[in-house]
């Protein structure tokens, strides 16, 4: 009977030790639910564009500065990635599932001059 009563503390112990165990193994086990987005937006001569704003769709938005870099947290799942700026064509660049941090350089275009039209004058008539 001795035996059993000094093994009984040690197993209230060990319980307790393989509950915080186990607890701490599954906190870490969780799966990141964003992951960082960073990158540079600039024009098609390479040229930094200031205050573009670029944002997940359905989640967080960021400005860039005036170096054109942005960052912000995207989620680990699909997701778009929406780029716009004043006096540019605004831009979707998908971006895969992962969990690993993603740097994008990201150019943005002038949208096309609207077509003229060229009138011409009647030719004369001949007599």
């Amino acid at each position: 009977m001795r035996v059993a009563r000094s093994v009984q503390p040690w197993v209230g112990l060990a319980l307790c030790l393989f509950t915080l165990v186990m607890w701490s193994s599954s906190a870490f086990a969780q799966k990141a639910k964003t992951r960082e987005v960073t990158g540079v937006v600039a024009d098609v001569d390479a040229k930094p564009i200031a205050n573009a704003t670029v944002s997940i769709a359905n989640g967080p938005t960021a400005t860039t500065g005036a170096d054109g870099a942005f960052k912000l947290a995207a989620p680990v799942t699909d997701a778009i990635i929406e780029i716009s700026a004043d006096g540019f064509t605004a831009k979707q660049v998908p971006i895969l599932a992962a969990t690993t941090a993603l740097q994008l350089q990201l150019t943005l275009v002038k949208p096309a001059p609207p077509p003229t039209t060229t009138r011409l004058a009647p030719s004369p008539r001949p007599e």
